[in-house]
């Protein structure tokens, strides 16, 4: 009955990321590049060398984009962002499992294993990015795999056959995304025998059959580099453009995304909401009781480790927290099960706080609910009506489970709330808050005006989003004012600006109406169809 309780929890919340999972508008690039690669794939053949937007792209594996490119072809169509994103979901779903074996495997404790699940679900950092098709759930996946497998080496019974399983797990989480797949697994495990030496514990550490890992993990990771090696006209640039990968990670070039040190300690309460800076004193009792077992060392070496790591690269992403997550999520649940059991204690008094704090929050959600679209015309007054009347029960229910001593039940509370509350982003708020939503329909609607073959040149911005709803390829102009671009352009070839409103100024110089126009907020987009009369002979070619 247990095991059916968990499965159910698991799948549950699973379920919660589908709904709305193709509402939101594809506009990150990290996601482009996966989706719009994936699609080449499907219209070329050429799966074995990735291409995005008619160039190579080798500086990541090519895994996520098999996976969606499988999606695509089982689906029957490259245009459904819900057939891009379903992979994710599922994967992570499996993440959730594997967050639920973990927490069994380290902790020992089988409450606190379907409480990181329910904490890992609700966190805003799983609600953002397990909808989008990337490459991050995968690689956290694959990290949480690599590492419980590679504590299961040290410390169980069948040290080959764990090592073997970490070295598989750890290539195909490579294959996924890089780097530090290969090398989280590997610090964690040099965490755990430190500290035996620290503590003056006897080692016990079963570790020479680490030497099965290296040739498990180059079995998955290195046939698709050999192959690129072996074909010439790819050996040279994948070489280059792994090369200025890892540079991009490490040195100081003023590019990509550079913050400081202490980035991600900051960043953790909002990528971990609602639990989030409830990691410090979980963390602050690991290191308390880091003498009472094996498993608490390891998880407290995990997060340490991959904190410092990630902190110490010069590119610094919100999204690369969630290999932070999983340790993360099982220190947290460790932490509430003395709230939970009602113990005393100056922890125990700071977490009832906390809660009573969320709870808050959800009141004051429900109330802006009720409010927004009274002041607010472009929002369904009904919709908003009816969920802030959802907040306010939950709101109400929590606070009698509160002041009732039923812990549990306010952590289902929260749980809830959160899945409302972004519901109610991807449904109704989404469109407000993104003017960028307005580019699918004119991408659509621009692809039934346009003939086939029909030459298409874009300047502005969000090249990519318009590709993928339109399904076709653009010529594409960066720097490059409208006016200039037009005046070179074939006859009958059609224009693409998709720009700020202001920054329109050299799209209104062209002397004909656009065919089509779209304006939403900050996003002005527009379709201008060169006439196929006009005297092109002294034009240059683009």
């Amino acid at each position: 009955m247990m095991k059916h309780g968990i499965c159910f929890l698991i799948v549950l919340c699973g379920l919660i990321l589908l709904p709305g999972l193709g509402r939101q508008v594809m506009e990150r690039e990290q996601e482009l590049r996966v989706v719009l690669t994936a699609h080449d794939m499907v219209e070329t053949g050429r799966w074995m060398v990735p291409h995005y937007q008619n160039q190579l792209r080798l500086k990541k594996p090519p895994l996520m984009y098999w996976v969606v490119a499988a999606a695509f072809k089982m689906s029957g169509t490259v245009q459904s962002p819900f057939a891009a994103r379903l992979p994710n979901v599922m994967l992570t779903t499996l993440l959730f499992g594997v967050i639920y074996w973990a927490s069994r495997t380290l902790l020992r404790d089988s409450r606190a294993a379907p409480l990181a699940v329910l904490l890992a679900s609700a966190s805003f950092i799983v609600q953002r990015y397990a909808r989008l098709a990337e490459t991050d759930i995968a690689q956290a996946l694959f990290v949480t795999l690599a590492c419980t497998a590679v504590f299961k080496a040290l410390t169980g019974d069948k040290p080959a056959r764990w090592w073997l399983l970490a070295g598989l797990f750890s290539g195909t989480g490579f294959m996924f995304k890089g780097p530090a797949s290969l090398v989280m697994p590997l610090l964690a495990a040099v965490a755990l025998m430190l500290s035996r030496r620290l503590f003056r514990r006897p080692s016990g550490m079963k570790w020479k059959a680490l030497l099965l890992f290296l040739p498990a993990f180059a079995l998955i990771a290195l046939p698709w580099y050999a192959a690129l090696e072996i074909m010439p006209a790819t050996d040279d640039l994948a070489d280059n453009a792994v090369e200025s990968e890892l540079q991009a990670l490490i040195e100081h070039d003023g590019t990509g995304h550079p913050a400081p040190f202490h980035y991600y300690v900051l960043r953790a309460p909002v990528s971990m909401f609602p639990w989030g800076l409830l990691i410090f004193p979980a963390a602050w009792l690991f290191w308390r009781n880091r003498r009472e077992g094996d498993g608490i060392v390891f998880l407290f070496g995990w997060l340490l480790s991959s904190l410092i790591l990630l902190s110490l690269l010069y590119n610094k992403q919100q999204h690369y927290m969630l290999l932070l997550l999983p340790a993360s999520a099982i220190m947290t649940a460790a932490l509430l099960l003395p709230w939970i059991d009602r113990e005393g204690g100056r922890l125990v008094r700071f977490i009832e706080g906390y809660f009573a704090l969320l709870l808050l929050v959800v009141a004051l959600l429900a109330a802006a609910g009720l409010s927004a679209a009274f002041f607010m015309d472009q929002l369904p007054l009904l919709t908003m009506l009816a969920a802030g009347a959802v907040l306010a029960l939950l709101a109400a229910a929590g606070w009698r489970l509160f002041r009732g001593n039923r812990r549990t039940g306010v952590l289902i509370v929260v749980w809830a709330a959160m899945q409302v509350t972004v519901c109610l982003y991807i449904f109704v708020l989404h469109p407000v808050h993104r003017p960028e939503t307005v580019i699918p329909e004119f991408a659509r609607e621009a692809d039934r005006l346009l003939a086939t073959d029909q030459p298409v040149y874009l300047v502005g911005r969000k090249r990519g989003t318009f590709e993928f709803y339109a399904n076709r390829h653009t010529r594409f102009r960066r720097g490059v004012a409208a006016d200039e671009v037009w005046a070179q352009m074939p006859p009958g070839a059609a224009l693409v600006s998709i720009r700020k409103p202001k920054k329109h100024a050299a799209t209104d110089e062209i002397k004909i109406p656009p065919a089509l126009e779209y304006h939403r907020g900050r996003i002005c987009c527009r379709l201008f169809v060169k006439p196929a009369a006009v005297d092109q002979s002294s034009a240059s070619s683009l």
